[in-house]
C-alpha cells in the first residue's frame, strides 16, 4: 500500500489480510454484484464456480504440460457432474481407468467443452475396465459435448465403452446433444462384461442428436453378449444422427448381436411389438457389422442414403 488509496480500501485490506485473501477460501470473502436493476450480491467464489471446470489449469492437483493423471480427471469430472457444470478439455490425455464416477449418481450430467482437438487414450498397461465416460441417474438428465475440436477416445481394447449415458426415470425428458464430432475406436468388453459399444444412450430421452460420430473396431471377449457401434435404447422422442461412420463391429468368440447402429425405442405395447420414438439417420457410412449394419425397433425410422 502507498497510503494514497481510499480509506475504505486500506481499512478493508487491514481487516481481512492479504494472507486470508490468498488462501483457498479467499474468493468467498470478496463480493460480486452483477450490473442491472435488482441484482443481488454474491461471493466471487460462487460466481467463479459457474465457470467450466478446467483440469488443465491445475484446479485438481499438480499437473504438467505433458501429463494429467487419471485421478486428476476423475476428480474434475466428479465435481463438475455433481452440479451440471461442463469440463473443458484440451490436448492429449493418457488414462488407466474410468475418468467419471463408476456408480449411479442421481442428477449427474456429463457436459464437455472441447477447447481444441482432444485425444483420450487408455494406457496399454491398464487393467481392463468397463466405461471411459459414464453417467447414470434415476432422475431425468441431459448431456452434451460441444466445442471447436474432435473428441477421440482410443479404448486400446481395454475398455468396453467409450461413452455411456443413461437415465432410468419413469418420465420422458432430457437430451443428449453431441454437436462436436466424437471418434471412439478399439472398443472391447473384457471378461465378465457382456455389452461392448462405442457410444450408448439409454432411457426415456426426448431428443438425441449426434453430429459426425465415428466408431471403429468394436469386439467382445466373452462368447455371450452384444456389440454395437452406436446404440440408442429406450427413448421416447427423436433421434437424429448426422453423417455417422461405423466400421468393424464383431461379436467375439461366440454369437449374438453385432450391429453398426442399433436404435430401440421404448416398448409401449404388445400389439405388433409397438415401440415409441422416431429415428432419422443422414448419410451414414456403415461397414462390416458382423450381424447387421443397422437394427431398429421404433415407431418411425428413415435412413437417408447414400450408405
Amino acid at each position: 500500500l502507498t497510503g494514497s488509496e481510499p480509506t475504505q480500501f486500506r481499512t478493508a485490506i487491514a481487516a481481512v489480510g492479504v494472507a486470508e485473501l490468498a488462501a483457498s477460501g479467499g474468493s468467498a470473502l470478496v463480493g460480486f454484484l452483477q450490473s442491472g436493476t435488482g441484482a443481488s450480491a454474491v461471493a466471487v467464489q460462487n460466481k467463479l464456480r459457474q465457470a467450466p471446470v478446467q483440469p488443465n489449469a491445475g484446479e485438481f492437483g499438480a499437473f504438467t504440460n505433458v501429463t494429467i493423471t487419471t485421478a486428476t480427471l476423475l476428480a474434475a469430472f466428479t465435481a463438475a457432474m455433481a452440479d451440471g457444470r461442463p469440463v473443458e478439455l484440451s490436448g492429449a490425455y493418457t488414462i488407466n481407468g474410468p475418468i467419471t464416477p463408476t456408480d449411479v449418481v442421481n442428477g449427474a450430467e456429463l457436459h464437455i467443452i472441447l477447447k481444441d482437438e482432444v485425444t483420450i487414450t487408455v494406457d496399454a498397461g491398464a487393467t481392463a475396465f468397463n466405461r471411459v465416460f459414464y453417467a447414470e441417474s434415476a432422475t431425468v438428465t441431459s448431456h452434451s459435448i460441444t466445442g471447436g475440436g474432435t473428441l477421440t477416445i482410443d479404448c486400446a481394447n481395454l475398455a468396453a465403452s467409450g461413452i455411456w449415458l443413461r437415465h432410468t426415470a419413469a418420465s420422458t425428458g432430457g437430451t443428449v446433444i453431441l454437436n462436436a464430432p466424437v471418434h471412439v475406436k478399439n472398443v472391447k468388453a473384457p471378461t465378465g462384461i457382456t455389452i461392448s459399444t462405442g457410444i450408448l444412450t439409454l432411457g426415456r430421452f426426448e431428443r438425441i442428436i449426434m453430429r459426425s460420430p465415428t466408431v471403429e473396431d468394436v469386439d467382445r471377449t466373452d462368447a455371450v453378449g452384444e456389440s454395437s457401434g452406436i446404440y440408442c435404447g429406450g427413448f421416447d422422442g427423436e433421434v437424429e444422427i448426422y453423417s455417422p461412420v461405423v466400421r468393424r463391429v464383431y461379436y467375439g468368440p461366440g454369437t449374438g448381436d453385432a450391429d453398426c447402429i442399433k436404435c430401440f425405442g421404448r416398448f409401449s405395447g404388445t400389439t405388433n411389438n409397438r415401440r415409441e420414438g422416431s429415428v432419422r439417420i443422414y448419410s451414414p457410412v456403415l461397414e462390416d457389422g458382423q450381424v447387421r449394419l443397422y437394427k431398429d425397433q421404433c415407431g418411425d425410422t428413415v435412413v437417408f442414403a447414400p450408405w
